[in-house]
């Protein structure tokens, strides 16, 4: 090989490097941003709170912001090394306290500085990963509406002799604190986007995240905000992720029913999963009941015959037959009354009549045999 050659494959790989590394270096630092936006959701939950905030909540703040100072100081070793020139300009590369931290980068300063210190190509590299950036928190944040559109219908769906702390409770709340993370995260790296390139922003089809547009699909859909005036869905659900600007989106209505159809078949699925699995719970439980029924049943009428037949066969022992009668129209009275409430709930004598006869626990298909109540097998 040529020394020409050699030097030139050296300073081609020399140029990939370097690209590597500030691509490295960009994604962690946006990654740096979005930690920093959760950190402030949680600090803005806790201080909702008050007094009333669990020391879990804390405890996992604490962590968040021991990461972040963390991932702060090597933001700002390897800035040292990626754009020494900043730090001859007088800008501060030392991290600030983790929730007040700007995390400098080239978005940071303004075009004269961008050019003076040569960071041109820094800046278009990091305008381009903040809009795959931006389309994650995006795809992140419907998501997160998806489960919250969920859980919510069941929340309301509770019945009200349920605890207050249920598993769909929480599951709400930790949806509604997805919904605010991946808002915030989307709001921050939008804020930048815009300062250092809102043309590109723009062709992108990037836009500032409001609260009405966290409006759920399943709302939109079931109450026909569609046939309002000035009601439009939502920008989150008609984005359509572009390899470049200069990428045509099909804005037609036909493009618009299939990206509402497609969501709503995911809403569909999440349903029949879960109203699958409780199908499935509740009837195993009614499969249970028809079994524990008839036993309740035979066993009270086991203990009327056993205080019967020790009645019978004690003599003349006033006492104890009287007591044995009582234990005997006690256990009778029980049975007969079980007897009654259950042939009501399970839909009359005939029905009681086929449990009665088959009691059975399990799957029929499988071959379970009838349960032995009376050995208490």
């Amino acid at each position: 090989m040529a020394p020409s050659e050699g030097s030139t494959v050296r300073g081609a790989r020399g140029v990939e490097q370097r690209n590597v590394t500030h691509v490295d270096f960009l994604c962690k630092a946006l990654r740096l941003e979005e930690m920093q936006a959760k950190l402030r959701q949680r600090a803005h939950d806790v201080s909702e709170l008050g007094l009333n905030a669990s020391p879990q909540m804390k405890a996992q703040m604490t962590v968040l912001c021991d990461k972040l100072a963390s991932g702060l100081r090597q933001h700002y070793e390897t800035l040292a090394e990626v754009a020494p020139q900043l730090m001859n300009s007088g800008h501060q590369v030392l991290p600030d306290a983790p929730h007040a931290d700007e995390i400098l980068l080239p978005s940071r300063l303004t075009p004269d500085q961008v050019d003076n210190m040569s960071l041109r190509e820094l800046l278009e590299l990091e305008v381009q990963l903040r809009v795959i950036h931006a389309y994650d928190a995006i795809a992140s944040l419907k998501k997160a509406l998806a489960m919250r559109s969920f859980w919510t219908r069941h929340f309301k769906a509770q019945y009200s002799s349920q605890g207050k702390r249920t598993k769909g409770q929480a599951s709400l709340r930790s949806c509604q604190a997805r919904v605010k993370e991946a808002s915030r995260a989307y709001s921050a790296c939008y804020e930048w986007l815009t300062k250092s390139a809102p043309e590109v922003a723009e062709n992108f089809g990037l836009q500032k995240l409001c609260n009405r547009d966290l409006m759920l699909l399943s709302e939109y859909l079931e109450q026909q905000h569609y046939r309002q005036n000035g009601r439009r869905l939502s920008w989150i659900w008609t984005l359509r992720p572009k390899f470049s600007a200069a990428d045509d989106v099909d804005e037609s209505p036909d493009s618009l029913k299939a990206v509402v159809e497609s969501w709503q078949n995911e809403f569909t699925r999440l349903e029949y999963v879960h109203a699958r699995a409780a199908v499935d719970r509740w009837t195993e439980e009614v499969k249970i009941l028809e079994c524990e029924m008839p036993a309740v049943v035979r066993w009270f009428e086991k203990e009327a015959m056993r205080w019967s037949c020790m009645s019978s066969g004690q003599g003349d022992d006033a006492g104890f037959r009287a007591y044995t009668c009582r234990q005997f129209s006690l256990y009778q009275t029980l049975a007969d009354h079980a007897l009654e409430v259950f042939t009501a709930v399970t839909g009359g004598e005939e029905a009681w009549d086929s449990i009665w006869d088959n009691p059975k626990i399990g799957n029929d298909d499988e071959g379970s045999a009838p349960m032995d109540v009376d050995n208490g097998t």
